[in-house]
């Protein structure tokens, strides 16, 4: 046990002590969007992770009151959009309380590419999936992606989410 920490029981472990706890390791950001019935939408998302080469598949986890979560559920689709260190902007964007739609997707700066789900051209990667699975958790839903498409946007600093202030790692 570390410093002057006293161990703590899972009985003992509220939401706001495991979100301070959380807060505390950096996390990349991704803008996670979809396209239905005529429309984009999106939100910003720091819950994924790679789950499978072969196939290659993703997961996302999504607060079940988000908009976006039913959409990617009735559209069966969805892309993870890994953002630049120089786009807090558009991070900050996409995690205001109300999911972002059309509005918020100049087609200058969005494509698409198999599944027709929203892909940042300025993203660092993105990934585009279709959906595999999903398992209710707590809070959220994991959703399961097979991904169908890769956009390779450049080699650049990744964004970070960490103690409530988006940066980038510094290298040394």
């Amino acid at each position: 046990m570390a410093g002057n920490e006293a161990p703590r029981s899972a009985a003992a472990v509220d939401a706001d002590m495991f979100k301070a706890a959380m807060r505390l390791l950096p996390e990349p950001v991704a803008i996670v969007t979809t396209y239905h019935e005529g429309h984009n939408h999106g939100m910003t998302a720091t819950a994924f992770a790679s789950v499978s080469v072969e196939p290659p598949q993703v997961l996302v986890c999504l607060n079940r009151r988000a908009t976006s979560l039913g959409l990617i559920r009735d559209s069966g689709k969805f892309a993870v959009n890994f953002l630049p260190a120089e786009r807090a902007d558009m991070a900050h964007h996409f995690s205001q309380v109300a999911d972002k739609k059309d509005d918020a997707f100049d087609p200058t700066q969005w494509k698409t590419l198999e599944s027709g789900a929203p892909i940042f051209k300025d993203a660092i990667s993105a990934l585009d999936c279709v959906l595999d699975q999903q398992q209710a958790s707590g809070t959220h839903l994991i959703l399961v992606g097979r991904v169908v498409g890769i956009w390779m946007g450049g080699s650049r600093e990744t964004l970070l989410y960490c103690a409530g202030r988006f940066g980038q790692f510094q290298k040394e």
